[in-house]
């Protein structure tokens, strides 16, 4: 069995990266795409999962049809060197597409712990799968893949982790000090409207003319609004919080 020291910044040739095993031979770029993949469809299927739990089971089927070939390309970055590294990079930024128009509405959210605190860490580590991914291929073309980070590297990477943390950290806590309740107050005369599995109860409503007033709560976690485009009404609402909405007065009709 072939021993193998780890030298920090050492460059390792193509033929050399043979003749090592196990994690520790990878290089280091394809050690962090391998990992940006696994955080990602770890995350990402854990959402599923915990949306499932809340009675809403098309996240986890969906998040399973983009798990399942992140898991595959994990596979073959880790067995097959140059070019499962490329595939691995392209199929991180095919995901990021996906996942882009989502992603910049939850990131918009900063209150909102599972908009903005779980998109977040999802996002980062697409990112560091694709351009890490892109750079192992480069460092294979030219045989000079090294097998540990430079110590700027590890300073970048640990800033990263900090900084995410930090942010969800912010996020939570925004979460939870911004959380509505309506009160007795506003309860009274006013049409309650639920929130939940991203669909409005009632469906069909009818108010009595002059100014309405709805209660609005979101039952799901993450942030949804109350849009009536005609009447310029458009609130936000936190996961699990409730808000007085008074329609303006308005002429006799339906409106979406």
């Amino acid at each position: 069995m072939t021993k193998f020291t780890r030298i920090p910044g050492r460059v390792i040739t193509t033929a050399e990266l043979a003749t090592v095993g196990g994690w520790q031979g990878l290089p280091f770029y394809t050690q962090m795409s391998i990992a940006g993949l696994l955080v990602y469809a770890a995350l990402f299927e854990g959402l599923g999962v915990l949306i499932w739990s809340l009675g809403e089971p098309f996240l986890v089927i969906f998040a399973s049809i983009l798990v399942v070939p992140t898991l595959v390309a994990v596979v073959l970055d880790r067995r097959y060197g140059k070019w499962a590294v490329l595939g691995a990079g392209i199929w991180a930024t095919a995901s990021m597409l996906v996942h882009s128009y989502n992603i910049v509405s939850a990131l918009s959210h900063v209150d909102s712990f599972f908009d903005f605190g779980i998109a977040l860490p999802i996002t980062l580590s697409i990112i560091v799968a694709a351009v890490a991914g892109y750079v192992a291929f480069g460092q294979h073309r030219k045989g000079n893949a090294r097998v540990t980070a430079s110590k700027n590297e590890s300073t970048a990477l640990t800033l990263v982790v900090v900084v995410t943390v930090a942010l969800m950290s912010v996020s939570g806590v925004m979460h939870l000090t911004g959380r509505e309740s309506a009160s007795a107050a506003d309860m009274a005369g006013a049409t309650l409207v639920s929130m939940k599995n991203a669909e409005f109860e009632p469906v069909n409503m009818q108010v009595a003319s002059g100014d309405a007033r709805l209660v609005v709560k979101n039952g799901d976690l993450g942030v949804h609004t109350f849009t009536i485009d005609e009447l310029e009404v458009d609130v936000t609402v936190l996961g699990g919080s409730e808000k007085l909405v008074t329609l303006p007065s308005s002429a006799k009709g339906t409106y979406e």
